[in-house]
């Protein structure tokens, strides 16, 4: 049977949604069709097997998935913006037709095992990543990483969307947080730059949010490698994205998760159970870390073995 891999929307900006297609891409090998995340419905070519792993997703109307495609269901995340369009009658039983579930988080899990589907705390797919796919594993590590800390405090100012009913309607929750906001991500600012100050090494920035849309599949995997490429060289990483700390672990590049701006629960909901595989911590207690004793909490290996096992038994 044809192997299918998940694509995603063209105007995808996270580099993270490429960094999970590599990481299932080393554990099945190869794949033959492109299957869009938000069209699994449509997919009417051969049968073919599918991960379906990551966030699910941004046009819940097209789920469940076409039955040509017959899934795996592991490190998978619903999330809250699409939980009841997901799980109606019909969704719910596509689930059950497929149990048990790997869920990515113990969100996912709650609201499964809710609905009476037998699912399981799986991990993530990107913890199985090795360094030694990448680059030499004598290679030394140099500067220190920042990849997206601070960025979902960052208030949108869209103040000039028209007409006037279309920014009160999207924007007028932000408008009244703005300035509140502001404030609080001007002194996180400062408190992280004198903890980079004091840390005495090169710092350097990188994004996981780029610009894709004229970018093909392979050079967006491309894109992805490189950026993988930079966390196993890294020194340290300090990042409030979940798929930048998650290879991070998979790499053995250290790695410290800022939480800030996580507190929705659209947000939250994605990082409970994955936060016991790094440190993770709130801005203003950055500076008490003692980065001399620092290192990964290392819980994840066994979720690795079962990943590659259950893969291992899916794809053959």
């Amino acid at each position: 049977m044809k192997k299918a891999l998940l694509s995603y929307d063209a105007h995808t900006d996270n580099i993270g949604d490429y960094v999970q297609s590599i990481a299932t891409l080393n554990l099945i090998g190869n794949y033959d069709l492109l299957v869009d995340r938000e069209k699994l419905d449509e997919y009417d070519g051969e049968e073919a097997k599918i991960i379906l792993n990551g966030w699910f997703m941004t046009h819940p109307d097209h789920w469940p998935p076409s039955p040509k495609l017959k899934p795996l269901f592991i490190s998978f995340h619903i999330n809250p913006t699409a939980e009841m369009e997901m799980l109606t009658e019909e969704g719910i039983s596509y689930l059950k037709e497929h149990e048990p579930i790997g869920c990515r988080d113990y969100y996912t899990l709650s609201i499964l095992h809710e609905r009476g589907i037998e699912a399981y705390f799986s991990g993530c797919n990107t913890l199985t990543i090795q360094r030694k796919d990448l680059i030499s594993e004598d290679t030394p590590r140099k500067d220190i990483l920042v990849c997206g800390v601070l960025d979902r405090i960052v208030m949108q100012q869209n103040w000039k969307l028209k007409p006037a009913s279309r920014l009160f309607k999207h924007n007028l929750t932000a408008i009244l947080k703005y300035p509140s906001q502001k404030i609080r991500h001007i002194m996180s600012t400062r408190v992280f730059q004198r903890f980079l100050k004091k840390l005495g090494e090169p710092v350097r920035t990188i994004d996981q949010i780029l610009d894709l849309r004229n970018k093909s599949e392979s050079e967006r995997l491309e894109i992805a490698k490189d950026f993988l490429k930079e966390l196993a060289s890294a020194k340290l990483v300090i990042t409030s994205r979940i798929h930048t700390a998650l290879p991070c672990v998979a790499l053995g590049t250290p790695v410290i998760f800022i939480e800030d701006g996580l507190e929705h629960i659209n947000q939250f909901s994605r990082l409970i159970g994955l936060n016991r595989f790094f440190y993770h911590t709130d801005i203003m207690n950055l500076p008490e870390i003692e980065l001399d004793k620092f290192s990964n909490p290392n819980k994840h290996h066994q979720f690795v073995e079962d990943i590659k096992t259950r893969v291992e038994d899916f794809i053959r």
